[in-house]
């Protein structure tokens, strides 16, 4: 390579992560997984332009090379991950649903697939015929686990009941098709290798579970602090990795599936190896991935498609689209799945993305695809994904977010046996197909403490190394914590406080509606009874007072739906802390909520849970500030009026507005028509950072300005005083940081969820927000204590 393509080369990884960055955006914005966006952006950076004139300029014969390594490098790294993230134990336990979909969403496509493949074997000739058919069957029959899993957390249904069976199914789906693209290789010849050498990929697969996981285990967790965290780790995972890949690629085989075999011999039970190892090699995924989207691009000339190919496109399309969805849906249907639900499933298993563009890369490079069918395929790739959101929104409804009800749940009895004295069957709620909550790691490594012989304080010691006065119990307390956490999350999954809500029931009883183990019942329900979230007489249980307001999900005040969100994205705080980026698919601008609450009934269900959390403070408010001289008060982003309802029955004189997104309108109306204050409160449409805020005395920022970055709190700040005249003021308030950000422990991890689920959103202190209120012109700036961690800035306007 001259010195001239290394400048090139360097330039275009620039530039290739630039368009990735702004497509991925684009797509965002559009309601696409970013991966949409950075697929497409490849095609258009191709041949498929200006007859390649722009792919050649861009990318000159003597980078493309280099561009192809750094491709594969990323491809390797990908596939990688997606084998680590396959969990074997979570497969098990899913139902009948689940087994049903998996076969009906293979089956299917695979038999349309190859009926497909039969038409188009008469005008080409491929390197193989029978590899030819059996690889396109499988190619229309590929779910990507991986772009879904994102989809998933994109609409806030990562760790629902029906996400969690579409996961294990894609899973259960994308092993099949592995393993049945290795066959295809086989009966191709291997890439030009003997058949035998082929076959070597059975022992050696034999080899790496029987001998390579049980090294590997000893080598992750030999004792160094950090396992796999740890250099020495980290260089042991990478260099099995390149080693297994350059293996499987000498024996004929793609390198991909030595990366996917490697990722799925993993030892899960390596201590940090989820939570800081996945992070670090996705991260690097996210750099090298867009050069395959560009090699990807390269390869595939939309141009030349002509009308013989648009007929085949049409084809494909309707065999992938018509085979998936179909098969999915009768699969899920022959289960008991309602129809509605069974869309929702097969809309899901209908996504394909990154995975089916690898599996194509192979069919180009063994000879089974000629760039003109290769092209096809690429376009359906992209249309079936893109597809997923509007079939998603169609039939999807706000309950698919939450736990399965319980006539579901009974329709859902496993084949585990009896589960009480009536000998029913038992409730299993699937779990997905990966590991779950990072702290589960920490958890496990705390509760492995031991409390030594007694000491003279009669405390908890660290082990050696630890300081004079050093204890285990602030840890220990993580750990319960923790355990808390996970304990009553099981039970909103479950349902249980609303059925426990107007009947009371037994162990025995509860152990039998829900399928609970009695070994365990007891201790569970008394665990819930001391956190005070059950009520127990004599033997029997019922649900206290704020579980049965704010953990009945019949309620507007339910709790449940938050919960689960925040388990969600705190699963991915690693991810969240490396990239910078949320993890609930939010995207810039002041439409991010109603992109994610699209129908009224979501909007209820997100509001009833935010006026739980934001009650306390709104009460407050009535009494930290003199109302007594106001006649008129804005509250900005008000949502539904709670917060200036508390104030106007406490000073019946305000003249109150809430101004917010039209969206929010017809929830707030229904809201003041329940609490008996329709007129009281006014409500005013608009979007704050794009229309000016309405002229009052006070305007009222409750719980906004974390959700926005800097500069967009400063020109919240200006807005403020544009709107109020002199003599007015402006009232914040937020979860705000303490100025030596080292006591208030709440303020910080609020701040920590606020990068977890706004793009530039986190908590700040009391002095920060003084300084942006004053430079938009503010004279006066105080703070006080307003109710929990909350602190009331109160900006004042003398000019």
């Amino acid at each position: 390579m001259t010195d001239v393509d290394a400048a090139i080369l360097f330039a275009d990884l620039s530039l290739i992560l630039l368009l990735a960055r702004v497509a991925g955006r684009v797509a965002y914005r559009l309601g696409q997984p970013a991966v949409i966006g950075e697929i497409v952006g490849g095609v258009l950076l191709g041949p498929t332009l200006f007859h390649g004139a722009l792919a050649h300029t861009l990318f000159p014969v003597g980078v493309r090379p280099c561009l192809n390594a750094l491709a594969d490098l990323g491809l390797v790294l990908f596939m990688f991950v997606v084998g680590l993230e396959v969990d074997f134990g979570r497969l098990r336990g899913c139902g009948r649903i689940a087994a049903g979909t998996v076969l009906g969403s293979a089956a299917v496509p695979f038999a349309l697939g190859s009926l497909l493949a039969l038409h188009l074997l008469g005008e080409r000739h491929p390197a193989s015929r029978a590899g030819f058919v059996l690889f396109l069957a499988v190619a229309v029959s590929v779910t990507a686990f991986p772009v879904l899993a994102r989809i998933l957390t994109d609409r806030s249904m990562s760790g629902t009941w029906l996400g969690t069976i579409a996961l294990t199914s894609a899973a259960v789906c994308d092993l099949f098709a592995w393993v049945t693209l290795a066959g295809v290789q086989v009966l191709t010849g291997g890439g030009g290798r003997t058949h035998w050498m082929v076959l070597l990929v059975v022992p050696y697969g034999l080899l790496l579970f029987t001998c390579g996981r049980p090294l590997l285990a000893r080598a992750l967790s030999s004792g160094r602090p950090g396992g796999p965290a740890s250099a020495g780790g980290l260089a042991v995972v990478l260099t099995g990795l390149l080693v297994s890949a350059a293996v499987t690629q000498a024996l004929g085989l793609h390198f991909v599936l030595g990366a996917f075999l490697f990722g799925l011999v993993m030892p899960r039970e390596a201590a940090g190896l989820k939570s800081v190892l996945l992070p670090r090699v996705q991260f690097t995924t996210t750099l090298l991935l867009p050069v395959y989207f560009i090699v990807t691009g390269l390869n595939a000339d939309l141009s030349r498609i002509g009308r013989s190919g648009l007929g085949d496109l049409g084809l494909i399309l309707a065999v992938a689209v018509t085979g998936k969805f179909a098969g999915t849906w009768i699969g899920a249907r022959s289960q008991g799945l309602g129809a509605r639900r069974s869309a929702v499933l097969a809309t899901l298993m209908n996504t394909r993305g990154l995975t089916e563009l690898i599996v194509l890369s192979v069919g180009l490079q063994i000879g089974l695809l000629d760039r003109g069918l290769y092209s096809e395929m690429v376009v359906m790739a992209v249309v079936t994904t893109v597809l997923t959101g509007p079939l998603l929104r169609c039939f999807a409804r706000p309950d698919d977010r939450l736990p399965m009800r319980q006539e579901q749940e009974q329709e859902q009895r496993h084949e585990r046996g009896p589960a009480g004295p009536r000998g029913r069957g038992a409730v299993v709620l699937p779990r997905p197909a990966f590991s779950g909550h990072p702290a589960a790691v920490e958890c496990r490594a705390v509760a492995s403490c031991r409390a030594p012989s007694d000491t003279a304080e009669g405390d908890w010691r660290m082990t050696k190394g630890a300081p004079a006065g050093a204890t285990a119990e602030p840890l220990l307390q993580m750990a319960a914590d923790f355990y808390k956490w996970r304990t009553v999350l099981f039970a909103v999954e479950l349902g249980l406080f609303t059925a426990l809500l107007d009947t009371a029931m037994t162990p025995d009883e509860v152990g039998d509606r829900f399928g609970i183990d009695r070994r365990g019942a007891g201790d569970f329900l008394d665990a819930l009874v001391s956190v005070g979230l059950l009520e127990r007489a004599d033997g029997a249980y019922r649900a206290a007072p704020v579980a049965a307001r704010f953990l009945d999900g019949e309620k507007a005040a339910y709790l449940g739906r938050f919960l689960q969100q925040a388990d969600a994205r705190w699963s991915r705080v690693g991810e969240g802390l490396l990239t910078g980026e949320p993890q609930n698919g939010a995207r810039p601008g002041a439409g991010m909520f109603v992109r994610q609450h699209r129908s009224r009934q979501e909007w209820r269900a997100y509001y009833g849970g935010m006026d739980a959390l934001n009650g306390p403070s709104g009460r407050a408010l009535g009494d930290a500030f003199e109302w007594g001289t106001v006649k008129r008060v804005t509250d900005v982003g008000g949502a539904r009026g709670n917060v200036l309802a508390e104030l106007v029955r406490a000073h019946p004189h305000l003249e109150a507005t809430v101004f917010d997104l039209p969206a929010v309108g017809p929830v707030f109306t229904e809201h003041m028509a329940e609490l008996g204050l329709t007129g009281r409160v006014a409500f005013r449409p608009g979007d704050f950072f794009h229309d000016p805020l309405p002229e009052s005395e006070v305007v009222v920022f409750g719980h906004v300005l974390h959700d926005w970055d800097v500069e967009q709190r400063r020109h919240l700040a200006r807005r403020a005083f544009e709107a109020v005249a002199p003599g007015g003021y402006a009232l914040a308030y937020d979860t705000m940081i303490d100025e030596d950000r080292r006591t208030k422990t709440n303020s910080l991890l609020v701040s920590l969820n606020m990068m977890l689920c706004t793009p530039g959103g986190s908590e700040y202190t009391p002095s920060e927000g003084a300084r942006w209120f004053t430079d938009a012109g503010f004279a006066e700036v105080s703070h006080r204590p307003l109710a929990g961690d909350d602190t009331l800035l109160v900006a004042h306007r003398t000019r």
